[in-house]
């Protein structure tokens, strides 16, 4: 890794209130932390606005409708984002509510020989493995599970099942409706997403997979 600091992009496709946290935070620390830039796949994503008032670069990079077989448009879309992160020289990937799953490919650019792994990492909403996809939040509150919860995990080739960082539980009240059930879930998000980033930079010279189970 090389670095004195952890250099980092974000990818975010919506709201962006993960991506903000994390801007807001690393700003504070700029002797640990650089953000270089949030990319989306959304040209409507409001993290784009959050990422700007931040003063942070905002880049969006939409797929090539063009292109009509889905691997060649997929594999021209990283090909565009990886070239953006090249020239940023980051280090690290941090996915923040981006709604794509990244290619073996793409992940090779991140990968690093101590961890085991790429150098991305995610946030998904539910205790993995449970709920994994999309709508995890909808899915968890249909099924009436009592205890709910929040993962950091890397990132693989899967859909949320790369090597899991850091999980937190809350609890699922009688009265709570699917929206205080996800703002519940957020404000563990938000917290959570943080302690990872921690944790990520005091191993990052001498990580390796044990340490981060």
């Amino acid at each position: 890794m090389g670095s004195s600091k952890i250099r980092f992009a974000i990818l975010a496709s919506g709201n962006g209130s993960n991506a903000e946290n994390i801007l807001r935070y690393t700003s504070h620390r700029p002797d640990k932390f650089q953000a270089t830039c949030l990319i989306s796949d959304n040209a409507s994503a409001y993290a784009l606005q959050r990422a700007t008032a931040l003063g942070v670069k905002a880049v969006v990079v939409s797929p090539n409708s063009a292109i009509v077989d889905k691997k060649q448009r997929k594999r021209a879309h990283e090909l565009s984002i990886i070239e953006i992160l090249v020239n940023q020289k980051c280090d690290w990937l941090f996915l923040a509510g981006y709604m794509r799953i990244l290619s073996g490919e793409f992940l090779s650019h991140f990968y690093d020989q101590a961890l085991g792994c790429a150098r991305v990492i995610n946030v998904h909403p539910s205790l993995l493995p449970s709920f994994r996809g999309k709508n995890a939040y909808q899915q968890a509150y249909d099924f009436g599970v009592k205890v709910a919860g929040v993962t950091i995990h890397f990132v693989d080739e899967g859909v949320d099942s790369g090597q899991i960082i850091m999980q937190r539980s809350f609890e699922r009240e009688e009265h709570d409706t699917l929206e205080s059930f996800i703002r519940k879930g957020l404000a563990v998000e938000h917290v959570l997403y943080l302690e990872a980033l921690e944790k990520i930079e005091t191993y990052r010279t001498q990580i390796t997979s044990e340490d981060l189970k």
